[in-house]
């Protein structure tokens, strides 16, 4: 006689484990930037030195500066780098090394004040 239940065996899930993200880009409104960067303090992400430290250093001999902002961060085990890019389109890029599983990414953006609806998750 063939069993009727779950191929998946008892208690198995039928969907994988979390989705995990490398980032987030979206808009940032101009108004929120100052916002957001006394958020990142409190979270300990801090304005990079040079703003290319985050590459190797032979990359980083390579890069010309761009009219953007860069700050890293460790937020528990995780690196955040953050880039926010100024000009006619003000946005922001979020990296996080290693990849995150998406409720801790959304998580952390809801807690600086981004508004995750409005973006792209990678």
């Amino acid at each position: 006689m063939s069993s009727t239940g779950s191929r998946h065996g008892r208690g198995g899930s039928r969907f994988p484990g979390p989705t995990r993200v490398k980032g987030f880009e979206g808009p940032l409104a101009a108004s929120a930037e100052a916002r957001l960067v006394r958020r990142m303090a409190r979270f300990g992400i801090q304005p990079a030195a040079e703003g290319f430290e985050h590459l190797p250093h032979v990359l980083a001999r390579l890069v010309h500066p761009a009219p953007r902002e860069v700050f890293v961060g460790k937020v528990g085990s995780t690196r955040v780098l953050i880039r926010l890019r100024k000009g006619a389109r003000t946005g922001l890029r979020i990296t996080f090394t290693p990849q995150v599983n998406f409720r801790r990414a959304w998580r952390l953006l809801s807690q600086l004040g981004v508004d995750s609806s409005e973006g792209s998750w990678t």
